[in-house]
């Protein structure tokens, strides 16, 4: 930064503004390439997936119990179907 005169700096200032640069545009193209897998491999019929349907959304951390916590993982293993009956058997214990 030492090496950068204002003027420069301000020209890249402007242009994040046009084209953002870091982590949200990171955020934003993977977004965007996971709803092309998913929306690719779709039922037919089914609700098209959004870019925002893969972009982290970070906030203060939720409370949960061990139930909550449980029951979480349950309904994520049983979107693996045969991966995840193992895992849905072994939770539920």
């Amino acid at each position: 930064m030492a090496a950068m005169d204002s003027e420069e700096y301000t020209y890249w200032m402007a242009y994040n503004r046009i084209d953002p640069l870091g982590e949200g545009r990171r955020d934003w193209f993977f977004g965007m390439l996971a709803s092309v897998i998913a929306n690719t491999n779709r039922k037919k019929g089914s609700k098209p997936f959004k870019p925002n349907d893969f972009i982290p959304k970070f906030g203060p951390p939720v409370k949960q119990t061990v139930e909550e916590m449980k029951g979480k993982l349950v309904e994520i293993a049983q979107h693996f179907k045969d991966a995840g009956s193992d895992l849905v058997r072994r939770v539920k214990k």
